[in-house]
């Protein structure tokens, strides 16, 4: 189920897919008899769309003798330092590189986690790694400024998101604003590695 009715009806119009919203596919579950359901998110932190997540679901209580609501991938201190931990591995070749990740950021309180994993990825020996969102803050030049000050001349570009979708093809390369062209243009050395959180094994386990 997606909590996106953007995306939805994105792929019910271009590619004749049909996806359930949550509400939906707990109402097909009950109908199929099931009492017990563990609805579990794919979301990185608790921003609106896990918000909207939650609601549709508990919405739907009623239904089942028991409903589970899992957790996004950042919803503590812990979580965190295990992506940190993660990504310190999957990027340890790059020691001379500025790897910088580009998160989604959000208008939601939650945008805070952003400035928390770069502060704990110096914290835990990840000095090298620098958080900029696309929506939110830190904010593209924030990232521009830090890394010039640490004095960096290579740049390793890569999404802070589990997807590597429509921002990481576009925001962060391709577009001639593009968080790539903005980093070239300011004099680094810049490889982009297009590969989204999900894809990493570490991140999954």
């Amino acid at each position: 189920a997606f909590t996106s009715g953007f995306i939805i009806n994105k792929l019910k119009t271009k590619m004749n897919i049909e996806i359930d919203n949550v509400e939906t596919a707990l109402d097909k579950l009950s109908n199929e008899g099931y009492e017990k359901v563990i609805c579990q998110p794919t979301h990185i932190m608790n921003g609106f769309e896990y918000e909207k997540f939650v609601k549709m679901a508990e919405s739907k209580r009623h239904l089942f003798k028991d409903i589970v609501i899992g957790e996004p991938l950042l919803f503590g201190t812990e979580d965190n330092q295990n992506i940190v931990d993660c990504l310190k591995n999957e990027f340890k070749e790059y020691k001379e590189s500025a790897i910088v990740f580009m998160g989604h950021g959000t208008e939601h309180p939650s945008n805070s986690i952003y400035a928390a994993i770069d502060y704990m990825m110096k914290d835990r020996g990840f000095e090298n790694g620098f958080m900029g969102t696309v929506e939110g803050y830190p904010e593209i030049e924030s990232v521009v400024n830090t890394v010039k000050r640490n004095e960096y001349k290579n740049i390793i570009l890569t999404p802070f998101m589990l997807v590597a979708g429509d921002h990481a093809n576009n925001d962060m390369t391709g577009e001639e604003d593009s968080w790539e062209n903005i980093f070239i243009n300011q004099g680094f050395n810049v490889k982009c590695i297009v590969k989204g959180l999900g894809e990493y094994k570490s991140i999954r386990n």
